[in-house]
């Protein structure tokens, strides 16, 4: 049933892997992987598939997959074990860069991203204004964050981090803006009947 809570759980799980997915996508990596990532990090940057298998408690296939498409985008290395049946996982120098600036980027943005989450669509879409998550995406993503991102690839060829952290400074561009809009209290309409006709005879 779709009321019930595990079914809504299981959806809300969907969507924010879908959402990380995405935002994963320019590092030519999935959540699976960064699990990969984290996990082989928490060992020193090495472990056997068969580690890496249990880990994250999928069969064997499924871990081959995941780590040949992350030896073929250079983030490990690979190599058979003594007896044979299993291999050696580790991560490329490269990789061990990636990672660590990617989760302290990440860090940062998922605190802009929850602050706008909750405050834009959360509450000032339960009082109305629909409106500023267009405009504040329009000015922060569009006018600062694209082509920012954009000139550091094209014409300063900044490193891959900076690149990617200014693809998220949306979200934390937005927190000031955000704050103020809410101090503000012009994001409170009225919704009633009686306001809305009242809007319309004016």
């Amino acid at each position: 049933m779709k009321n019930d809570v595990g079914y809504l759980i299981k959806s809300i799980n969907d969507k924010l892997a879908a959402r990380a997915d995405a935002e994963l996508k320019q590092f030519n990596l999935t959540m699976s992987q960064c699990r990969v990532f984290l996990y082989l990090s928490s060992r020193g940057g090495q472990a056997t598939q068969k580690e890496i298998e249990i880990f994250l408690d999928v069969a064997h296939p499924t871990v081959v997959g995941l780590v040949s498409r992350m030896e073929q985008n250079g983030y490990v290395t690979c190599w058979p074990c003594e007896d044979g049946r299993n291999k050696y996982v580790k991560l490329t120098p490269q990789a061990a860069v990636y990672l660590k600036g990617m989760f302290v980027v990440l860090c940062v943005y998922m605190i802009g991203r929850s602050v706008n989450e909750i405050t834009i669509n959360g509450v000032f879409g339960s009082g109305g204004d629909t409106m500023f998550d267009v405009y504040s995406l329009a000015v922060t993503m569009w006018g600062i964050a694209i082509p920012l991102a954009a000139l550091g690839t094209y014409r300063f060829h900044w490193p891959v981090i900076v690149v990617y952290a200014c693809t998220c400074i949306d979200e934390v561009g937005k927190i000031p803006w955000t704050l103020y809009h809410f101090r503000k209290y012009k994001w409170v309409k009225d919704l009633t009947h009686t306001g809305m006709e009242q809007k319309e005879k004016s």
